[in-house]
């Protein structure tokens, strides 16, 4: 759990400093979808290769 939070952290401290940089208004949708979304998602567990567990589509 404690290693969860802290790479939550570090997750959240790279948006802060991308944000701060002004580079944040350049990000793309999947500059953001890669550099924050599918981190979160692998750091919460899910297995965002396995397209049955996590989708763009709606079913």
């Amino acid at each position: 759990m404690e290693q969860t939070k802290q790479k939550i952290k570090e997750l959240i401290d790279k948006y802060i400093q991308v944000k701060d940089s002004g580079k944040l208004k350049s990000y793309s949708e999947e500059d953001t979808k890669k550099g924050f979304i599918e981190p979160l998602f692998e750091i919460l567990g899910w297995n965002i290769g396995n397209k049955n567990e996590v989708s763009t589509y709606i079913r």
